[in-house]
């Protein structure tokens, strides 16, 4: 009793709240409509609108379709107001990144050279050139391969009032362009441009501008990047998640976590081919997509270093245990590769067969003294970025600090799942807690999903409270442990299985809330999710592709390949 008293200290429950995040739309009056017809060549059918978001605002041009008798919107050039948070979050790191830079170099400092690779309606560089302080930016470099893209960024532009003279605008592929920042080998070759901010938000996977964009960013410049593919991260398509990103995995409970391990794993991975590395700065997953924080750096040793950063999850996907193998050791002041520490195949608690996750990213996936940053700053009260998430980008920093105390382990559990398998009600939150603290151990709440948490303590210790739990439950009832569990299954072996740790489930903690921060929110709108890819104008002849992914494209280049 004593002890739980001591470990009173149990962190909130993952909370979830309303948040207000408002989507400003402004129709131009009639007389502005029929100036707009004639200057963005709008068809019958098509309108314009302007949103706002932060101290930006933009045309959208859509056209209105009739899908099963009710309207559909569907845009020429992409904007999604799902990633308001993301872009909120990008100023408010490409700021704190800039200042630390400025703070570094002192008198030598310039300026940072931000690309915005993919611009579409170039949304993120009129917020750029608007919310950053002046002083921290040398140039703002502005891409789309779309004509069309490049027309509405050029209005945008002017309806925006910016000065551009520091913009370029690039009517180009991306990775041509990234690719001409790449360093020469040919000796007196002129120093290529290289940029200090490299912005990666593209309609699904990054991976195809990932192996231009680590060699057009200069050492210890910033990479941000957006992946929207979560069905390959994290869903069914396990054949793309491995040619796309070199990783063999099964679908887990934590598959928003190792989604970000498999891109931060694939990154390095390029990376390390150009000796380079990465330094994740800030990791998170949020709706339908994820986003990394990484600095590139520049070093052969570092380099050789990687694969003490990678490392295989052996999964359970029965009853959700894992081990981690780490790929490399070192051995004195020597790497080396490193030996398998698990001596079966099948899982220690259900005896199921272990399922092979991995090469994932297994070192931290956030920096920490950089989130602390990060955290006192949005706190401040002169702080005076207008963030529309400010509350939840505080939360989420928030929750990522929370987990320090958990230690660097990588991967979560998720005791829901657990209790599932087991067949028994969940533990409340201070119970599980308590049995942790009991042992010496933490817990916390992950910032990635609700259901999710982070302990130091090995996972054995959490089947053992299960059983316990089981046991204690349902001799309330006068009832046999195995009630409804079919012997020889997977659940009749774990429980099954004997107690190891000491589990008291006396002298339990009331939760405390009196701090509580919230990580999590509902959605502000209906349909808040995923759009449709937006619709480019194409060449007479030229067959429509919009609506179709990245693989549908490919396959029908690659028939039409086959018939020519």
């Amino acid at each position: 009793m004593e002890q739980a008293e001591a470990n009173n200290t149990i962190p909130p429950s993952n909370i979830m709240e309303e948040e207000e995040i408002k989507i400003e739309r402004e129709t131009p009056t009639e007389s502005e409509q029929v100036e707009l017809k004639a200057l963005l060549d709008l068809k019958e059918g098509q309108d314009v609108n302007i949103i706002k978001e932060g101290k930006a605002k933009i045309y959208v041009k859509e056209y209105k379709t009739d899908e099963k008798s009710k309207s559909v919107y569907e845009q020429e050039v992409f904007y999604n107001p799902v990633q308001i948070f993301n872009r909120d979050l990008t100023i408010f790191v490409m700021r704190t990144y800039a200042e630390q830079l400025k703070e570094k170099k002192k008198e030598k400092f310039e300026g940072i050279k931000i690309l915005d690779a993919l611009a579409a309606t170039g949304l993120r560089t009129i917020r750029f050139n608007k919310e950053l302080d002046p002083s921290l930016v040398h140039s703002f470099h502005t891409c789309d391969l779309e004509e069309s893209a490049i027309k509405f960024i050029r209005k945008n532009f002017e309806l925006n009032q910016l000065d551009q003279s520091k913009i370029t605008l690039n009517h180009n592929d991306a990775n041509v362009l990234m690719y001409k920042s790449k360093d020469s080998i040919l000796k007196g070759a002129p120093r290529p441009l290289k940029y200090d901010v490299i912005d990666l938000d593209p309609y699904g996977s990054a991976v195809p501008f990932l192996d231009t964009a680590v060699q057009a960013v200069t050492d210890g410049g910033l990479l941000c990047i957006t992946c929207t593919d979560m069905r390959v991260l994290g869903g069914g398509d396990y054949g793309k998640c491995f040619y796309m990103y070199g990783v063999s995995r099964p679908k887990i409970t934590c598959f928003q976590e190792n989604a970000l391990r498999i891109i931060l794993y694939s990154t390095s991975a390029i990376a390390n081919k150009y000796c380079r590395y990465i330094k994740p700065l800030v990791s998170y997953q949020s709706e339908y997509y994820l986003r990394v924080f990484v600095t590139v750096h520049i070093g052969k040793q570092e380099c050789q270093k990687s694969f003490l950063r990678y490392g295989h999850a052996y999964t359970c996907v029965t009853c959700g245990n894992y081990h981690i193998h780490q790929l490399g050791r070192m051995e004195g002041n020597s790497l080396t590769h490193n030996k398998i520490k698990i001596d079966f195949n099948k899982c220690n608690q259900c005896d199921s067969n272990l399922s092979l996750n991995g090469p994932i990213w297994i070192d931290p996936i956030n920096n920490l003294d950089f989130v602390q940053t990060l955290y006192d700053k949005i706190q401040k009260p002169d702080f005076d970025l207008e963030l529309q998430t400010k509350k939840r980008i505080y939360g989420m920093l928030h929750g990522i600090l929370q987990e320090k105390k958990t230690g660097e382990i990588p991967l979560s559990i998720s005791i829901e799942k657990m209790s599932m398998f087991m067949k028994v009600s969940v533990p409340a939150q201070n119970v599980f807690c308590k049995v942790a603290a009991d042992h010496g151990y933490s817990v916390a709440p992950s910032y990635v999903h609700p259901n999710l948490w982070k302990t130091d303590a090995p996972i054995e210790l959490f089947y053992d409270l299960l059983r316990v739990w089981r046991k204690e439950s349902l001799a309330k009832e006068n009832a046999d442990m195995f009630r409804n569990i079919p012997e020889g299954s997977a659940a009749y072996i774990c429980l099954s299985k004997p107690v190891q740790y000491d589990i008291n489930l006396e002298g339990v903690p009331k939760l405390k809330n009196d701090n509580k921060v919230p990580m999590f929110f509902p959605n502000p709108e209906k349909n808040w999710g995923p759009k449709k890819r937006a619709a480019p104008k194409r060449l007479e002849g030229e067959k429509a592709t919009e609506g179709l992914d990245n693989e549908e494209i490919e396959d029908s280049v690659d028939k039409k390949l086959k018939t020519e």
